[in-house]
């Protein structure tokens, strides 16, 4: 990877954080409940090596995001998401977006098509592999640590579903929205809706995640026990991404009652509260965390004990 940061630090790239602080660690933690204790050993005693120091997975799960706009990582933004361009005629139809494919080697790519890898996907595979050397030869290094932080953030990115949405309008970044998000502002784009604009105004205040999580965690081991192990079932990144566009086109692109959601001219289309029933509790954006949480404490879980799932 560090030669594909060569490769990538002549482009500028603009980069977005799916789910936002409060979804990210909302993942983590659901993801740490579900940790084996080898597992959770091992991976908070790489954090606490860290500098500085982390206590859990929460604390670091937005560092990916916080030092893509450094120099020294700017090459890592086309690994927060993928940019999906399947053009055929089942996927763009006359009412929005219907069967949408994700084809690794087309999508999974840089801003200029030219290397394969370049997309959460991808970034997935690569470093769980690093991290899997890491564990086997007992290393604690700079590169060990940043492959396991860089893993609990791209797990959560590829469960936000424009996170894998659609490249003609950059997962939703180009649908202007009016939708007023407490304490901030109103005017957004639709994927900034679904990274945090929902989640804050379930909250009621952003930073309130822990009850999200609790609540996730309650439904995993009552109403969604069939659904988490469906979830455990499916460990290839490539699956996780066609699982999302799925949830994208079904949702995302879509108000609540199914009509799609369209922008014209770049106008702002108001949502009011017609995305409500996204957030409700057992709703497509609690799933989409909880399977979040349940599927990197299986890549995790899977690291540790000697077999790399991804």
């Amino acid at each position: 990877m560090r030669a594909i940061s060569i490769l990538l630090g002549l482009a500028h790239f603009n980069a977005v954080s799916a789910w936002g602080r409060d979804g990210h660690s909302t993942i983590a933690a659901v993801a740490q409940t579900l940790l084996t204790p080898e597992a959770l050993k091992g991976a908070l005693g790489l954090l606490n090596q860290d500098d500085p120091p982390a206590t859990n997975l929460a604390n670091i799960s937005s560092w990916a995001d916080e030092v893509v706009h450094t120099s020294e990582f700017k090459w890592s933004a086309p690994l927060h998401f993928t940019n999906v361009q399947d053009s055929s005629p089942a996927c763009i139809t006359s009412s929005g977006y219907g069967n949408c494919t994700f084809n690794y080697t087309r999508d999974c790519v840089d801003r200029e098509g030219k290397n394969i890898g370049f997309c959460n996907a991808g970034a997935i595979a690569n470093y769980s592999s690093h991290l899997s050397k890491g564990i086997t030869a007992g290393l604690t290094d700079t590169a060990t640590i940043q492959a396991l932080k860089f893993l609990v953030h791209f797990v959560g990115d590829i469960h936000q579903p424009l996170h894998c949405g659609m490249a003609s309008d950059r997962g939703g970044v180009k649908i202007n929205v009016d939708y007023p998000v407490k304490g901030q502002s109103s005017h957004y784009n639709l994927h900034n809706v679904w990274d945090f604009g929902l989640i804050v105004n379930h909250e009621g205040l952003e930073g309130e995640w822990a009850p999200l999580a609790k609540s996730l965690e309650d439904q995993l081991s009552s109403t969604w026990t069939h659904d988490k192990q469906s979830w455990l079932e499916v460990t290839d990144p490539k699956a996780w991404v066609q699982d999302s566009l799925n949830q994208a086109t079904k949702y995302a692109y879509r108000f609540a009652n199914g009509t799609e959601i369209r922008s014209e001219d770049r106008e702002e289309i108001v949502l009011g509260n017609s995305l409500q029933p996204y957030m409700e509790r057992g709703g497509v954006i609690e799933m989409q965390l909880a399977k979040g949480g349940v599927r990197l404490a299986t890549l995790l879980n899977a690291l540790w004990s000697g077999s790399e799932a991804a």
